[in-house]
């Protein structure tokens, strides 16, 4: 019986050392060819992307978000006169539309002013990590 239990061991020690069968070789891997790909996906998004040259008399646009103020002077008793021979249904639409474009703007700008901080509430801190592997 103790010949057996003998038998037993030393063939479960013997396939606990010998080698796998399947070895993975990680000289041969290349680990960066994911992020290769996509920085060559943006790059070619970006080429892609790339304004025309502007010539010298071409007219360039701000980078400010603003709305945009037209140069031409605008007469108060001219917008009242259009505003006057608007119909009912047409001042309530238009009134409906300012307000739309009032939500919107207001919408940009709180955007604008808002913190990006969802990068970093996905991160956890270091410590938090160690306290989550060796909570159990």
């Amino acid at each position: 019986m103790k010949k057996v239990i003998l038998l037993v061991v030393f063939a479960m020690m013997f396939a606990a050392c010998s080698s796998p069968k399947y070895s993975y070789h990680f000289d041969r891997h290349d680990y960066n060819s994911g992020m290769r790909a996509k920085i060559a996906s943006q790059e070619a998004v970006a080429e892609t992307l790339t304004p025309a040259p502007l010539m010298a008399n071409e007219i360039t646009a701000s980078t400010e978000v603003a709305p945009a103020i037209p140069t031409a002077a605008i007469k108060k008793e001219d917008i009242q006169a259009k505003i006057s021979s608007l119909t009912k249904e047409q001042r309530v639409e238009l009134k409906k539309e300012l307000k739309a474009e009032l939500k919107k703007i207001v919408k940009n700008k709180k955007a604008l002013d808002r913190v990006d901080s969802s990068e970093k509430t996905n991160e956890w801190d270091y410590d938090l990590k160690i306290a989550a592997i060796f909570r159990s």
